[in-house]
């Protein structure tokens, strides 16, 4: 569970989200480097607080409302 610091279940949500959410931001922003860092961003930051994953109820939805 990536909630619990298992980093194979972080990447696995990663991989799974990071191209969804690298094609949202990048129609918001417009250029390729500013969508790569907000997506970096937005990972590291769910990493830091990974501890409340699992207070989300549809995490496709908490990262589109971080973009």
């Amino acid at each position: 569970m990536a909630a619990g610091g298992n980093e194979l279940a972080f990447t696995r949500l990663f991989h799974g989200y990071k191209y969804k959410l690298y094609g949202f931001v990048f129609r918001l922003t417009g250029t390729h480097v500013s969508a790569e860092d907000i997506v970096q961003d937005i990972f590291e930051k769910l990493w830091k607080d990974r501890e409340t994953l699992l207070q989300i109820d549809s995490f496709q939805s908490y990262i589109f409302r971080m973009a």
